[in-house]
């Protein structure tokens, strides 16, 4: 009889977690995309009108999703559009995003700014080694 009890208290200590870890990354998902797509901004783009260089600088990051994301950059004078599969990992204490064969720690926070608007944050962090440093690429979305 404790035998039984003890499987059966052990299939439900395993549900509750999978059922934590499933509510843990449909979260992230619900942050990174608002159930649709949302624009992060890395750098805001600096757009010229009827110029031959239409674009000096800019770069942002718009996850959709169906778990696509397009990285958009200014490069050599013109918006360059490059889409990557992102999925994402937890463990016991963070969230990992991983696209374009990178792995980032994903630190998200919203809080509201000096305007009273609502700003989010977006930290993807590459985490650093002895030789590398730990880099973060901070983004931002204002609804």
């Amino acid at each position: 009889m404790k035998s039984r009890n003890g499987i059966g208290i052990c299939i439900c200590m395993l549900i509750v977690l999978s059922s934590t870890v499933w509510a843990q990354e449909s979260l992230l998902i619900t942050q990174l995309t608002s159930n649709s797509e949302k624009e992060w901004v890395f750098k805001a783009f600096d757009i010229h009108l009827g110029s031959e260089k239409p674009c000096t600088t800019g770069k942002t990051y718009l996850f959709k999703d169906d778990k696509t994301v397009g990285v958009k950059t200014c490069e050599n004078g013109s918006v360059q559009v490059k889409t990557y599969d992102w999925e994402i990992r937890e463990d016991d204490f963070d969230s990992y995003i991983r696209f374009n064969d990178e792995e980032f720690r994903a630190i998200y926070s919203k809080k509201e700014n000096q305007l009273g608007l609502i700003e989010e944050e977006l930290v993807l962090r590459v985490e650093g080694a002895k030789s590398k440093p730990t880099t973060d690429i901070i983004l931002k979305h204002l609804p």
